[in-house]
């Protein structure tokens, strides 16, 4: 077989892997989504609820953002409340109990566009 027939296969089959790779990751998404949807569906606790739990544990505040999480197979609310910086509220979702309080998420977007110099920009200042 010629090279010039290789190189064409080797690349459709590249392709067809990408995609099989991409068709799965996706696919991972919507499983994760699917169990977080089953999880608030099941709750025994609102999502009101918990934000009125999360806002009453800070002393106020406003809600930026709620959501289910699932960590280590345990469904529960992340509340992230603006007071004096934001901070992240996990709630149970059956009992309702305040599981944890920390200091604000760090944004998936800030992370990857921070630098070295960590001013935001993506430019040396050399």
């Amino acid at each position: 077989m010629s090279t010039q027939k290789i190189v064409p296969a080797a690349l459709a089959a590249v392709i067809l892997l990408s995609a099989g790779a991409l068709v799965s990751a996706k696919h991972g998404e919507d499983e994760e989504d699917a169990k977080e949807r089953a999880a608030l569906q099941s709750a025994k606790v609102t999502l009101s609820e918990a934000i009125a739990t999360a806002e009453k544990e800070v002393g106020g505040g406003k809600v930026v953002d709620a959501e289910v999480e699932i960590e280590n197979g345990t469904p529960r609310y992340a509340i992230e409340i603006d007071k004096d910086g934001v901070q992240t509220v996990h709630v149970d979702l059956e009992s309702g109990q305040v599981l944890k309080v920390a200091a604000g998420e760090q944004d998936d977007d800030a992370v990857a566009g921070a630098t070295d110099d960590d001013n935001g920009d993506d430019e040396d200042d050399d």
